[in-house]
């Protein structure tokens, strides 16, 4: 079973329609992550925070975010965590995907990319990111101090990695 969470709404009704259109059967939950979670102790086998935890730049509130999931999750069950570097580069991040989708989907596909959906998401999506990070709105990690965040929310990082054009680390942690 899928549960998902979102502080904002309409992430809440847009993730209900993807999970009622996929039939995988599933809660959404309208939440505040900060705030604890509405879910028993112990009763989730895996979390995944796909680029959430760095937008909490106070360190006290990502703390308590770990440690809100810690609570959550079973024992033996898996966080993957995936937040930006502190070498963040929103036009790198395109460059890789751009040479990625060349190989993998053909010219057409890469042309359409290149003309069309990349210029937008990194107009609209990666700048902002990227600024966020810059101006210290949002938090970019070293490697250190992710897994240091981590362990203090009582997890014990079991593997990290570079990812995305190198800018963001992938991490596994029980």
């Amino acid at each position: 079973r899928y549960i998902g969470i979102d502080k904002i709404w309409s992430g809440v009704s847009a993730s209900a329609v993807k999970v009622k259109s996929a039939g995988t059967g599933g809660l959404i939950i309208q939440s505040d992550l900060l705030d604890g979670l509405a879910l028993k102790a112990n009763s989730v086998d895996l979390i995944f925070a796909c680029f959430l935890v760095y937008t909490i730049a106070d360190s006290q509130k990502r703390n308590r975010l770990m440690r809100n999931l810690r609570h959550i999750l079973k024992p033996g069950g898996k966080l993957i965590l995936i937040n930006p570097t502190q070498g963040y580069n929103a036009e790198s991040i395109i460059r890789v995907s751009l040479e990625e989708t060349r190989k993998r989907d053909g010219i057409l596909y890469w042309f359409i990319k290149k003309m069309i959906v990349y210029p937008l998401t990194l107009k609209f999506g990666l700048r902002h990111v990227q600024n966020q990070l810059a101006t210290g709105v949002w938090h970019a990690y070293s490697q250190d101090e992710l897994c240091n965040d981590i362990r203090e929310g009582g997890f014990e990082v079991k593997h990290i990695e570079q990812v995305y054009a190198n800018s963001a680390y992938l991490v596994v942690a029980e």
